[in-house]
C-alpha cells in the first residue's frame, strides 16, 4: 500500500503542477479552489474554477504515469468488496481532465456527454469490466478500459500538450489556444 501511495501521490502532485497553471490561464482573478473534502470530491470534483464570464465550472482530475496502453480507465467500483461504486457513477463535474504523466497530455472530455455515453447509451458496457492492477491498494477497484480513440470519436475530447507547469503548448486536436475551444459550453448557463 505505501508504494502505491508514494507513487500515486506524487503523480497526482505532478499532474496538478501542470493543469493548475493552464486552468490559471483562463480563470477569473485566478480564482481556483481545489476541493479537499472527501465527500465534495467524491460527488463532485476536484477543482472549482470561475472563467472570465464568472462561470463557476466543475473538474474531475484522473492521472496516470504512462499512456502506454491508449486507454482511460472508467471507474465503476471504488471497491467493489463493499460495494463503493467508483467515479464514473458518483460524480457530478462539468469536465474530466484526464492527464498522462509520461507524455504530459491533458485530455478534456465533457462529463456530461460521457456519462451519457456510458448509462444512457450503453457503449461503456461493450467494454470489458477489469480490476485495477496498475497499483497495489487496499481498495477492490474495478473499472472499464476504453480506447482513448473511442472517446475521442463518439464522445468528443480535445488534447493539450502541456510540456511545462510554466508554459502552454499549442494544443493538439484545436486550432486556437482557447478554452472556450476546449470546453465549448463554458460561456453557457
Amino acid at each position: 500500500m505505501d508504494g502505491f501511495m508514494i507513487n500515486q501521490i506524487e503523480i497526482e502532485k505532478i499532474a496538478m503542477e501542470h493543469i493548475l497553471p493552464f486552468l490559471d490561464s483562463y480563470a477569473l482573478d485566478g480564482r481556483i479552489i481545489i476541493i479537499t473534502n472527501k465527500y465534495m470530491q467524491k460527488n463532485c470534483g476536484d477543482i472549482v474554477y470561475s472563467n472570465n464570464h464568472n462561470d463557476s465550472i466543475v473538474i474531475e482530475i484522473k492521472s496516470e504515469a504512462s499512456e502506454k496502453y491508449n486507454n482511460f480507465f472508467l471507474e465503476t467500483w471504488s471497491n467493489r468488496k463493499w460495494r463503493t461504486v467508483g467515479w464514473m457513477v458518483t460524480n457530478n463535474s462539468d469536465y474530466l481532465f484526464y492527464f498522462f504523466v509520461d507524455t504530459k497530455k491533458l485530455y478534456v472530455i465533457n462529463m456530461h456527454k460521457l456519462i451519457k455515453w456510458c448509462f444512457e447509451d450503453g457503449r461503456m458496457f461493450d467494454y470489458p469490466e477489469k480490476k485495477q492492477r496498475k497499483n497495489i491498494q487496499l481498495n477492490d477497484t474495478y473499472g472499464r478500459c476504453v480506447p482513448i480513440e473511442v472517446i475521442k470519436n463518439e464522445v468528443g475530447l480535445k488534447v493539450y500538450c502541456l510540456n511545462s507547469q510554466k508554459q502552454i503548448a499549442k494544443p493538439k486536436y484545436v486550432n486556437q489556444m482557447s478554452i472556450w475551444n476546449i470546453c465549448p459550453n463554458l460561456t453557457q448557463k
